[in-house]
């Protein structure tokens, strides 16, 4: 018969076989095939140091968010591309509905880059008017 105390047991208390990936020979609370592919330390031996830093990385668990992989960019590119697409809302408006230039209010009258407040276009008058929105 087994013993579930004997620390070279591969059963569990319950008597179920344990996988090789968790079992822990040793009891140190590192798993057998972490010691054995990452740590490099021996797997029946507890007291079996290793590297200090190893170890600790993989018995204690990291809090969550405090990590500099943070994507502190993404909210950045949002904003980006939000202003970008208000800017072109913005120009396209103030363009004249007939020759499609750009317009500019000057003291009320819709002038073009020319400073011109006429349009050769427009079937009803002589003036610009915006794009209806």
């Amino acid at each position: 018969p087994t013993d579930p105390t004997d620390p070279t047991d591969p059963t569990d208390p319950t008597g179920e076989l344990e996988s090789p990936q968790t079992q822990d020979s040793d009891g140190d609370g590192i798993s057998d095939s972490q010691e054995i592919n990452q740590l490099g330390t021996d797997p029946f031996d507890a007291t079996d140091p290793g590297d200090g830093v190893i170890r600790q990385a993989l018995t204690s668990a990291e809090p969550e968010g405090t990590g500099s992989g943070t994507n502190w960019w993404k909210p950045i590119i949002v904003v980006l591309a939000a202003a970008g697409l208000l800017l072109l809302l913005v120009l396209r408006r103030r363009r004249c509905q007939h020759c499609e230039k750009r317009l500019t209010d000057r003291d009320g009258v819709l002038v073009d880059e020319d400073d011109n407040p006429d349009c050769a276009d427009n079937p009803d008058g002589d003036h610009h008017q915006l794009k209806p929105r």
